[in-house]
């Protein structure tokens, strides 16, 4: 397992869906990927590497502004 470190936050490199799952709802790792790649312009195979994410992630990342949250289809009716 190796240690990248993004802006200041360590991200563990492995394997696991985990961190993947994390990176989708982390804002500052979300921006962070995302600047490296269209600011800098690291080359995304690299960044793939050093953060573990899934090519289709990143892909969401460079696509979308800012993570996916909680999206409810409709407002809840509470009736009795």
């Amino acid at each position: 397992m190796r240690r990248v470190a993004l802006s200041g936050a360590a991200v563990e490199k492995c394997g696991t869906s985990k961190l993947n799952r994390k990176m989708l709802r982390d804002m500052e790792q979300w921006a962070e990927v995302s600047r490296r790649v269209l600011v800098e312009e690291v080359i995304k195979r690299q960044v793939l590497r050093e953060t573990g994410l899934h090519w289709q992630t990143l892909k969401k990342v460079l696509h979308h502004s800012e993570p996916p949250g909680y999206r409810q289809a409709a407002p809840r009716v509470h009736g009795h």
